[in-house]
This record gives structure tokens, C-alpha cells and sequence, in this order.
């Protein structure tokens, strides 16, 4: 009742607050805050002070995953939402994952993997986690037949075979 004033043309009057009536909850709620004037001769009025919830602050985000580079793509890790740490001003916040985005390069490659962060009134913050993916350990070669010198013969020889990292079938 501090910030509700109140006058009377015969003297000093009195505030008190009868009570809150809650309606709806959340976003678009609102409060309906009665209070009661009385002067020093009886005379009384009830006023309602209609207050409206709405939240337009977005949440933070505070901590999610780091930038992360990799040789190959089956070395992405799966999506965690608990490395997202976010808040709210009014309420629970709710993570999800949107997608992983690549840029389109193959050597290296990027992929922006999207976190969204929404409170309970559709305020939302993105965060998004930057993947490279380069491939820097090259193929080996094996199962190579030894140097020859042949003398018209139709050269024969085994073909040797590859291995590579992040292929499992390499062209030879």
C-alpha cells in the first residue's frame, strides 16, 4: 500500500489492501489488486488496480557447446541438450534441438548444429555450435607388389588396396 495515495477534503485517510484475484496465469494473465480508502468520519471507497502480465524479455542462454572440429562425419557427436544452460525471468525454459546445417563445402566442411531455447510465452534465443570437419590424415596404400622388370612379358600383378579414415571404400 506504499504506492497508493489517497486524499480527503476533512483529513487523513487509510489504505489497506483486501487482496489479489489472480486471472489466467503466464503470459496475457492479468491481476485484479483491490485496495480500501477510508477517511477519519467512515466514508470508504474500494479501488481495483487491474495489472497485466506480459513477458517480452527474452532468456539468456548462458553456457552451451563449444566450437568442436573433427576428422570425419562419423565422428559427430549426438545432440545434447543438456549442455545448453539457459533461464528465464518468468518461468521454465524449454531446449530443443532445430537442425544441423552444412555449409555446402566438402574439405573442410561446416556444419552449424542449432539449439532454440523458448520460455513459456514464446520468447525464444538461438545458440549454435560451430562442427568442422576436415579430413587431414591422408589414405595408405598396402598389399603392394614388389618392382619388376619384365622383358616382354604381359605384366602382371596384384592390385594393391586402400584405407582411409573416413571412407571406407577409397578408389584405388
Amino acid at each position: 500500500t506504499g504506492l497508493v495515495q489517497a486524499n480527503d477534503n476533512c483529513g487523513q485517510v487509510y489504505v489497506s489492501h483486501l487482496g489479489d484475484q489472480n486471472q489466467g496465469n503466464g503470459c496475457g494473465g492479468k491481476v485484479m489488486r483491490t485496495y480500501r480508502v477510508v477517511d477519519s468520519c467512515g466514508n470508504a471507497t474500494t479501488v481495483t488496480q487491474k495489472i497485466i502480465i506480459n513477458d517480452l524479455i527474452a532468456l539468456v542462454i548462458a553456457d552451451g557447446p563449444e566450437p568442436l572440429s573433427i576428422e570425419c562425419e562419423g565422428d559427430l557427436p549426438p545432440v545434447d541438450l543438456g549442455s545448453i544452460e539457459a533461464s528465464d525471468n518468468c518461468g521454465p525454459v524449454q531446449i530443443s534441438w532445430l537442425a544441423d546445417s552444412p555449409d555446402g563445402n566438402t574439405c573442410p566442411k561446416v556444419i552449424r548444429r542449432k539449439y532454440i531455447a523458448k520460455d513459456s510465452c514464446g520468447n525464444s534465443t538461438m545458440f549454435v555450435q560451430m562442427i568442422t570437419v576436415d579430413d587431414t590424415t591422408p589414405p595408405t596404400l598396402s598389399s603392394c607388389a614388389p618392382n619388376r622388370t619384365l622383358e616382354c612379358e604381359s605384366p602382371l600383378f596384384t592390385a594393391p588396396t586402400a584405407s582411409d579414415n573416413c571412407d571406407a571404400s577409397p578408389e584405388v
